[in-house]
């Protein structure tokens, strides 16, 4: 007998006759989750790359208020993203 997890010595058996994926698809929804993981991993790697320019922009003399600006233009834009969001 031996000792351990029942669960882990029945995979490592290979009991299992085959594994299943974690998240079925359709037949045509491949190319749009390539696509978007694609999309999301450019989007945000920007965002990590202006970042830290847009801060030290702020931080130089030459925009002195440039925080205060975006921060006053995110909090018109997110609700009217927001609303322009929730017809859609």
């Amino acid at each position: 007998m031996r000792a351990g997890n029942g669960m882990a010595t029945a995979a490592m058996d290979g009991s299992h006759a085959k594994s299943r994926p974690a998240v079925a698809f359709e037949k045509g929804e491949r190319p749009a989750l390539v696509f978007s993981a694609i999309s999301f991993f450019f989007i945000i790697g920007s965002f990590f790359v202006l970042r830290p320019l847009r801060d030290s922009l702020a931080q130089s003399s030459q925009i002195p208020n440039l925080l205060l600006f975006v921060f006053i233009v995110m909090l018109i834009a997110t609700p009217a993203f927001g609303m322009v969001a929730a017809r859609v």
